[in-house]
């Protein structure tokens, strides 16, 4: 009688992820397999062969996750059950015909009764070099976001890069109409290619105006910043490295690509003297002084924006602000405790009693919203800042730079120049220890150099 069981391997609790395996057991055969799907190895429980039952982790998160491994199950059994000549089967054969399936289901065509239903009939396994010959990059996509936690906003990343993948293959087939794009066929001269493409595509339309025949929501985006380009280089690198380790290709095109480092200047922030303006300035609107609430509010407490417009009144108690972090949930389920300035406190008083904390808009709309209210309360201090697009030093007035990262930028610049003990902020801004996001933040204001500077020539 056969046997499947999940577990995990790992020498290091600590871990902030492992991928969880699988085996299958029957007389003389023992088949393992690595599936893509990751948790924590404090959050996996043995004897369940699942989650674990934790406080911190919502009911349908568990859920969520046993049911992906009861589904990923129910696929190794059907495919084994279906498989000619078992004995002959080893380990790598079996892993890249579950990948396929995976594949399979996870493409457009395909529907999610297929998890379940495996026609016997049409499972033959080929040679895993012929399989992974025809694996299309782009029907990787969602199988690597698929079962590993990655924030809503990075998903989207992913699902742009891989829209202009396609698009990418589109311009090739214009002159070569049988090409495809695949983990076997890509090589250094197709990242580079790739990475000109990804710089170049806003001006895909002028060149080829038949475009949107093939992709009817195409819009032309916007001139992309370098380390934009330089972010999708690093999404494609990922699929590949999940490809590896899926053994759907052996084919590794970035040994020889050298990936460029992103560059950031310096994060500016409102003062708080300009604060100050702002939150008591009255706009004579009320959408505006809405909108210069929330943005005032955010800054009090230095929440990123996912997890701030998921606030609600539950996350107040005895004057303090108290959540878990949606980007490092699954690292570190760790709360997060602010205590409320008088300023948040008049702010969520102002919103009382109304079905929203605090009225939100979408993110775009907010966004828009901050740089009128800073243009319209006259904060036009101008900075210098790196233009992201040509990485050159331009001049601007400080509301054609706000957004609602800046809110996040306030309060853990401002909170350096009172203290300079990062494991305190972090404690309430929710970053790693290590974090190279949070050095940015830590700005040196131009006080605090000119009373450096001062000592020069202080007497003794």
């Amino acid at each position: 009688m056969s046997s499947l069981i999940s577990y995990i391997r790992t020498n290091n609790s600590n871990k902030p992820h492992v991928f969880v395996k699988f085996q299958l057991r029957d007389a003389g055969i023992s088949l393992n397999y690595t599936s893509e799907i990751e948790i924590a190895p404090k959050l996996w429980d043995a004897n369940k062969q699942g989650h674990r039952n934790v406080s911190w982790v919502s009911d349908p998160e568990k859920f969520d996750f046993n049911s992906k491994i009861l589904d990923r199950k129910r696929l190794i059994y059907d495919l084994y059950q279906c498989l000619e000549n078992k004995e002959s089967v080893s380990s790598q054969t079996f892993t890249l015909l579950i990948n396929n399936k995976l594949i399979e289901i996870n493409t457009p065509e395909s529907t999610p009764e297929n998890l379940s239903i495996v026609p016997c009939e049409s499972t033959k396994i080929l040679p895993p070099m012929n399989r992974s010959v025809g694996v299309e990059i782009t029907t990787v996509f969602d199988m690597r976001i698929k079962g590993n936690e990655i924030s809503p906003t990075r998903k989207k990343t992913y699902g742009v890069v891989k829209y202009s993948i396609l698009k990418f293959i589109y311009s090739k087939q214009q002159k070569k109409k049988d090409f495809t794009l695949t983990f076997e066929n890509t090589d250094i001269n197709t990242l580079w290619e790739l990475e000109e493409f990804f710089r170049d595509e806003p001006n895909l339309l002028k060149i080829n105006p038949k475009i949107r025949n093939v992709f009817k929501k195409y819009n032309a985006p916007q001139q992309r910043a370098e380390n934009t380009v330089i972010g999708f280089m690093r999404i494609l690198r990922a699929v590949f490295n999940f490809a590896i380790k899926q053994e759907l290709t052996t084919n590794y095109p970035f040994k020889k690509y050298k990936m460029k480092e992103q560059i950031f200047g310096t994060p500016y922030y409102p003062t708080k003297e300009e604060m100050l303006h702002l939150y008591n300035f009255d706009f004579g609107n009320k959408t505006l002084n809405q909108q210069r609430d929330v943005f005032v509010m955010q800054s009090m407490v230095g929440m990123r924006i996912n997890d701030f417009y998921h606030l609600t009144r539950s996350n107040i108690l005895d004057n303090n602000l108290e959540y878990i972090p949606r980007k490092t949930k699954h690292l570190r389920a760790k709360i997060l405790s602010i205590p409320l300035n008088s300023i948040a406190l008049s702010i969520l008083k102002k919103y009382e009693g109304q079905t929203k904390i605090l009225p939100f808009r979408c993110e775009s709309t907010y966004n828009q919203m901050i740089k009128k209210v800073f243009l319209l309360a006259g904060l036009d201090r101008k900075v210098t800042v790196l233009d992201p697009k040509t990485r050159k030093e331009v001049v601007k007035p400080l509301y054609e730079i706000m957004h609602s990262h800046s809110a996040r930028i306030f309060f853990c610049g401002s909170l350096f120049e009172e203290v300079s003990d990062q494991s305190l902020i972090s404690e309430m801004s929710g970053h790693a220890s290590q974090s190279i996001a949070f050095e940015r933040y830590r700005h040196i204001n131009r006080s605090m150099k000119e009373k450096l500077t001062n000592t020069l020539c202080e007497n003794n």
